[in-house]
């Protein structure tokens, strides 16, 4: 999988962490490979040396922020690539104010929420970007709970509404009609001021479940 993306992006450097399955790659491509610290490394307290980024937004916008993995369900993964440009869309819907009419419900909720958890995969295209908008854009803390390797589930997703104090929730359509199945968890949606829902069409069943 992952050699077939970097066959579709030209890519020259993987950059990786311990454990990630580099030597396979390495072996089915001709790339550079760079080896990140581990967190605690990076939390140490010391300084570091500062990259100024000196392009103004004009000049960067149709740069390239990241490549990521598409969250098609389709068997063979693609390139997205998001640029400065295609991130400030969110930027610039909180710059309407709220009173004026272009405002419309679903912007008003994601500038109310303060803890949102987010259950798309932030190795696929969807969660990471989700969980940045909602960070850098509307100032809310991001709940990333359950194994991202594994499908989420109702009964994993009741025990963060228990657990992790969320207004919001954003999840895949399929998720959805897992808690239509299940009649406990569904009452513990009233805590929730809104689901946003991605990944294909939900039944009317799972629509009334969010």
């Amino acid at each position: 999988m992952y050699a077939a993306l970097i066959k579709l992006t030209d890519c020259t450097l993987v950059v990786y962490t311990d454990g990630f399955p580099v030597v396979s790659i390495l072996e089915r491509t001709r790339m550079e490979a760079v080896r990140l610290p581990e967190l605690e490394a990076l939390l140490d307290n010391s300084l570091c040396e500062s990259i100024a980024y000196t392009k103004t937004f004009e000049e960067a916008k149709h740069d390239p922020i990241f490549i990521l993995q598409s969250s098609s369900t389709m068997a063979t993964p693609t390139p997205e690539l998001w640029t400065h440009g295609a991130i400030n869309l969110s930027d610039s819907s909180c710059l309407v104010g709220s009173h004026n009419y272009q405002t419309g419900p679903a912007e008003s909720l994601r500038r109310s929420s303060k803890r949102v958890y987010c259950a798309s995969s932030i190795f696929q295209s969807i969660g990471l970007v989700d969980g940045l908008r909602e960070i850098c854009y509307n100032n809310a803390t991001v709940i990333i709970g359950h194994d991202q390797t594994q499908t989420f589930t109702a009964d994993a997703f009741s025990e963060i509404l228990e657990c992790a104090g969320i207004d919001r929730m954003i999840c895949l359509a399929s998720t959805l009609e897992d808690i239509a199945e299940k009649p406990g968890v569904l009452a513990q949606l009233d805590t929730l001021e809104a689901i946003t829902y991605i990944g294909g069409q939900c039944s009317q069943r799972g629509a009334r479940s969010g």
